[in-house]
């Protein structure tokens, strides 16, 4: 959808639309096209008038208290608005918003339908057919389309049992296929199991010494990830468990609880809070941050370490602490190391992975055994380092010479680049 902003900005807007969208309907019309098509997904973008607090609005098909509803996401500045609908108000709902917005796409089972509305007012249509063959490039898939996934591939989460906290958050059709648009994300999902799948056997230690696992999740924003993790562990892998999942947005939250409780899941809560300030009620055997911006990770690294967590996770977001300081002291790094500096993005990416490499280190010097992984295809995301984190047992062979290495190690990075590490403080601190 960016070209069509970019044309509307240029002046050519109206004329793409006389030329390539030949029908011509009313906002009831609009909507009745939406309801005879039999929606599942899309969304209104580029409001009417440039003042609306609303800029975006997003549709879906869920199931809730299994009863067909469309799920209406308002947002507005840094904030998400939830509406549910039952199937007979969508219609009138729906005008409303062909009214306020100038783009509006949708999903069906077999169409794609696009509306866009020009400067006049007038609402141009058109529709796609949506194709049913094999493909062999994937992003030439629609939108919408039903993903015929890879046979062979075996997924954690089952595809034939449709587990039900995504079923509600819309992964699925009535036929149980998975969504072309969720699949990525479905994907992401299997491959976090997976290094969860990693950590069983010390997960199992612990549950050896007492009842429960405690998790926490810092940042978890909507929670697919923490919904999963609750239903592998409890459903799959039937271990107790209780997760609590933490973010500032109290709509979210609210969102994730309510969700929760439709699921049934009553060991998984989310709670309204900041990193910094949060507290552990008892102390957590895994800690989880998955793109806490900037040194948000290293908060939720250093409470971890101070709580003496057996086992962490962190995909880090947005490294800029040290990306300043290098810039401030790149007159006096190593001499062979300057030149990178000439250049804003290579000084950027430098900074990001030297930012992961200290974090790595100081988690060894802490006890941890420590590896950085590939989280996901950095096609989707450049933000895909995992750190996966692992306390050394105490009697563990080698254990005082590993720390020493890298405590040693750690220091050489600091005096080379004249940088002071937001964790090193963190960690330092009572």
């Amino acid at each position: 959808m960016k070209h069509f902003a970019v044309l509307y900005q240029m002046g050519l807007y109206d004329k793409i639309l006389t030329e390539h969208f030949m029908n011509i309907v009313s906002t009831e019309k609009a909507s009745a096209l939406c309801i005879e098509n039999n929606i599942i997904s899309g969304f209104f973008s580029k409001p009417v008038k440039k003042d609306s607090p609303i800029q975006k609005v997003k549709l879906r098909k869920i199931f809730l208290k299994k009863q067909e509803q469309y799920q209406l996401e308002s947002f507005e500045g840094t904030k998400v608005f939830h509406k549910n609908l039952l199937p007979q108000n969508l219609q009138k709902e729906l005008e409303g918003l062909f009214f306020e917005f100038k783009i509006a796409e949708f999903n069906s089972s077999n169409n794609q339908l696009i509306f866009f509305q020009n400067s006049k007012g007038a609402i141009h249509f058109k529709t796609k057919a949506i194709k049913k063959e094999n493909h062999t490039n994937k992003a030439d898939v629609s939108s919408n389309e039903i993903f015929e996934h890879d046979k062979q591939k075996e997924y954690i989460l089952s595809t034939s049992e449709m587990p039900i906290f995504l079923k509600k958050l819309n992964f699925f059709t009535d036929e149980g296929k998975i969504i072309q648009s969720k699949y990525h994300k479905f994907r992401q999902i299997n491959k976090y199991l997976e290094f969860i799948k990693s950590v069983l056997p010390e997960l199992k230690d612990i549950l050896k010494e007492k009842k429960e696992l405690q998790i926490v999740d810092f940042g978890c924003g909507k929670a697919y990830l923490s919904f999963a993790l609750y239903y592998y562990l409890t459903e799959i892998e039937s271990l107790p468990v209780k997760i609590y999942g933490l973010d500032l947005k109290e709509d979210v939250i609210d969102f994730c609880n309510n969700l929760s409780r439709e699921c049934g899941f009553k060991n998984l809560i989310f709670k309204v809070g900041d990193i910094g300030r949060f507290s552990f009620d008892k102390d957590p055997d895994m800690v989880i941050s998955l793109h806490a911006c900037d040194t948000a990770t290293d908060l939720a690294i250093a409470k971890a370490v101070k709580s003496k967590t057996k086992i962490i996770f962190a995909v880090p977001c947005c490294q800029h602490e040290l990306n300043t300081q290098i810039r401030k002291n790149r007159d006096k790094v190593i001499k062979s190391f300057s030149p990178m500096f000439d250049y804003g993005i290579i000084t950027e990416k430098f900074a990001s992975l030297m930012t992961d490499t200290i974090r790595g280190k100081l988690l060894e010097s802490e006890g941890y055994r420590v590896s950085v992984e590939e989280f996901i295809e950095t096609e989707h995301t450049p933000k895909n380092i995992l750190i996966k984190a692992v306390k050394v047992d105490d009697e563990a062979k080698n254990k005082a010479i590993l720390i020493q290495k890298a405590k040693e190690e750690f220091r050489e990075i600091k005096q080379a680049f004249l940088i002071e590490p937001c964790l090193e403080k963190l960690l330092n601190e009572n």
